[in-house]
């Protein structure tokens, strides 16, 4: 099996975070893997950012708990985040692509990652939108959603058995 299927089979949501900061080098490589991710009629209007920082990490962990009532990235060292311009064809599905292509980089790296959908719902908020505002995103994007990114706390999470009878080949 050659590299990538083998990271496409074995990368898995990690919950559980060691404290230990994922290097800048490795977040804007993950983040230029989202970057040529695949979009509607090849747009690319998309933004994204890492939070790693301690200050910026603590002012996100705050924006959470005051509008979600939690900090629900499982305590990762770092938080990747995708916008995109509402106008385009298919700002979702755009951020989507862009976050598999982030998770699978990560994973590539030996890096965990976990998606986070509260994310969209947090940035629909007013003080959301002010945090995306002090993030140099203008107000014509939305966020899609983010992932957790940091180091796995013990063995790498195992694969889940998988439904049968999902693949069709006719």
């Amino acid at each position: 099996m050659n590299e990538a299927m083998k990271n496409l089979l074995t990368r898995r949501s990690v919950r559980s975070y060691a404290d230990r900061p994922v290097p800048e080098d490795a977040l804007r490589a993950i983040l230029q893997a989202g970057a040529y991710a695949p979009t509607g009629m090849g747009t690319q209007a998309w933004k994204m950012v890492a939070l790693h920082t301690p200050q910026a990490m603590d002012e996100y962990r705050s924006l959470c708990q005051q509008q979600l009532g939690r900090f629900p990235y499982y305590d990762a060292p770092a938080i990747a985040l995708v916008f995109v311009r509402k106008d385009v064809v298919a700002p979702v599905m755009d951020g989507s692509a862009a976050l598999e292509n982030i998770m699978l980089a990560a994973a590539s790296l030996g890096i965990g990652s976990c998606w986070i959908h509260a994310t969209s719902a947090l940035f629909a908020t007013e003080a959301g939108r002010q945090f995306q505002k002090k993030l140099g995103i203008p107000d014509d994007y939305q966020c899609i959603d983010g992932c957790a990114l940091g180091y796995a706390q013990g063995a790498w999470p195992e694969a889940k058995p998988r439904a049968e009878d999902v693949i069709l080949l006719r």
